[in-house]
């Protein structure tokens, strides 16, 4: 991430990225601003841990990336530029919020995709979904066990198994 390059590197520069997504964020917003960003340089690489690898690295990596998917993606309509501006506009609010409110102020961006993580946690914990780890050593497929009542199309009535989808 853009956290380790000298501060002073960045006065004149184009800072560049061929998509949005949150780490791409995070780090386009650490060469603008980065005596910010050295204040908020955990949380940061909590956000992008978790928006890049799907990591829960931390309950507010997962509330920094669900707000910026929220804010940045849902709200502009898959307009990568509008998408930047946002979160460049809004970062410096959104992180003093997480570290000194604990995200109150965007509760209601963050708290489903939190919510879900926790769900699907206590389904692994309760055993209602199993983990494989794919010959890829890359990869863990998650299958809702065969009787959890979150069957459909995926459930093997013949075996009582659950088959894989491609889809997860």
């Amino acid at each position: 991430m853009a956290l380790r390059l000298p501060t002073n590197i960045f006065q004149e520069a184009r800072i560049l990225n061929n998509h949005f997504d949150t780490d791409g964020a995070l780090s386009v917003f650490a060469c603008l601003q980065p005596d910010l960003a050295q204040q908020y340089a955990p949380l940061l690489m909590e956000g992008a841990a978790a928006g890049d690898f799907g990591e829960w690295s931390s309950d507010r990596g997962i509330q920094l990336d669900a707000t910026l998917e929220a804010l940045c993606q849902q709200e502009c309509g898959g307009n990568d530029a509008i998408a930047y501006q946002r979160a460049l506009e809004e970062l410096p609010k959104l992180l003093h919020d997480l570290t000194h409110n604990q995200g109150a102020g965007y509760e209601t961006l963050w708290k489903p995709a939190l919510d879900h993580a926790y769900q699907s946690k206590e389904s692994l914990e309760k055993s209602d979904s199993t983990l494989e780890l794919l010959p890829s050593g890359m990869i863990i497929s998650v299958e809702r066990a065969s009787g959890s009542g979150q069957g459909g199309d995926d459930d093997d009535e013949s075996t009582g198994n659950a088959q894989p989808n491609s889809k997860r």
